[in-house]
Protein backbone atom coordinates (compact mmCIF):
# COMPACT_ATOMS: atom_id res chain seq x y z
CA UNK A 1 0.00 0.00 0.00
CA UNK A 2 0.86 3.71 -0.99
CA UNK A 3 2.03 5.78 1.60
CA UNK A 4 0.27 9.06 1.59
CA UNK A 5 1.69 12.07 0.69
CA UNK A 6 1.26 15.77 1.30
CA UNK A 7 0.69 17.69 -1.77
CA UNK A 8 3.38 19.85 -3.20
CA UNK A 9 4.12 23.62 -2.01
CA UNK A 10 2.48 26.23 -4.60
CA UNK A 11 5.71 28.16 -5.22
CA UNK A 12 3.86 30.66 -8.04
CA UNK A 13 3.18 33.73 -5.07
CA UNK A 14 6.45 32.96 -3.40
CA UNK A 15 8.27 36.37 -3.53
CA UNK A 16 12.33 37.07 -3.14
CA UNK A 17 13.42 39.02 -0.22
CA UNK A 18 15.05 41.46 -3.19
CA UNK A 19 11.31 41.75 -4.11
CA UNK A 20 9.71 42.09 -0.92
CA UNK A 21 12.66 44.79 0.04
CA UNK A 22 11.98 46.21 -3.19
CA UNK A 23 7.84 46.23 -2.23
CA UNK A 24 9.01 47.90 1.14
CA UNK A 25 11.48 50.71 -0.39
CA UNK A 26 8.15 51.70 -2.88
CA UNK A 27 5.95 51.92 0.23
CA UNK A 28 8.43 53.83 2.20
CA UNK A 29 9.16 56.54 -0.69
CA UNK A 30 5.20 56.67 -0.89
CA UNK A 31 4.84 57.58 2.76
CA UNK A 32 7.55 59.84 2.72
CA UNK A 33 5.61 61.61 -0.33
CA UNK A 34 2.38 61.53 2.02
CA UNK A 35 3.90 62.73 4.81
CA UNK A 36 5.87 65.78 2.89
CA UNK A 37 2.61 66.64 1.24
CA UNK A 38 0.70 66.72 5.10
CA UNK A 39 3.65 68.68 6.32
CA UNK A 40 3.63 71.28 3.30
CA UNK A 41 -0.22 72.10 3.26
CA UNK A 42 -1.10 74.83 5.79
CA UNK A 43 -2.94 74.93 8.93
CA UNK A 44 -1.79 71.59 10.30
CA UNK A 45 -1.33 71.31 13.27
CA UNK A 46 2.58 70.93 14.18
CA UNK A 47 3.51 67.32 15.53
CA UNK A 48 4.77 67.74 19.28
CA UNK A 49 6.26 65.84 21.89
CA UNK A 50 7.10 62.84 20.34
CA UNK A 51 9.93 61.77 22.12
CA UNK A 52 12.12 58.16 22.64
CA UNK A 53 14.44 57.42 25.33
CA UNK A 54 16.77 54.97 25.88
CA UNK A 55 16.58 53.59 22.31
CA UNK A 56 19.06 51.55 20.30
CA UNK A 57 19.05 52.59 16.58
CA UNK A 58 17.18 50.31 14.81
CA UNK A 59 15.91 50.58 11.13
CA UNK A 60 14.95 46.55 10.62
CA UNK A 61 13.49 43.51 12.51
CA UNK A 62 12.67 40.08 11.82
CA UNK A 63 8.53 40.25 11.65
CA UNK A 64 8.73 36.41 11.89
CA UNK A 65 10.57 36.65 14.70
CA UNK A 66 10.67 39.94 16.93
CA UNK A 67 10.50 41.46 20.38
CA UNK A 68 8.21 44.27 21.88
CA UNK A 69 11.90 46.00 22.53
CA UNK A 70 13.26 45.58 18.56
CA UNK A 71 9.68 46.74 17.50
CA UNK A 72 10.08 50.19 20.49
CA UNK A 73 14.01 50.51 18.93
CA UNK A 74 12.78 50.92 15.20
CA UNK A 75 9.70 53.11 16.08
CA UNK A 76 12.14 55.09 18.22
CA UNK A 77 14.96 55.27 15.44
CA UNK A 78 11.85 56.68 13.34
CA UNK A 79 10.83 59.45 15.70
CA UNK A 80 14.62 60.87 16.24
CA UNK A 81 15.23 60.10 12.48
CA UNK A 82 11.62 62.43 12.14
CA UNK A 83 12.58 64.78 14.40
CA UNK A 84 16.09 65.19 12.79
CA UNK A 85 14.39 66.30 9.54
CA UNK A 86 12.44 68.84 11.39
CA UNK A 87 9.11 66.73 10.74
CA UNK A 88 8.48 66.27 14.76
CA UNK A 89 9.62 68.40 17.29
CA UNK A 90 10.06 66.93 20.76
CA UNK A 91 9.27 69.79 22.58
CA UNK A 92 5.97 71.12 23.51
Amino acid sequence: MARPRLPEPRLDNVKSVEELSREVEAHLRDLNRALDQYFAEEDQPDAVGYSADNVTKTRSFDADSTTTAEIADVLGTLIDDFTQAGRLKNQS
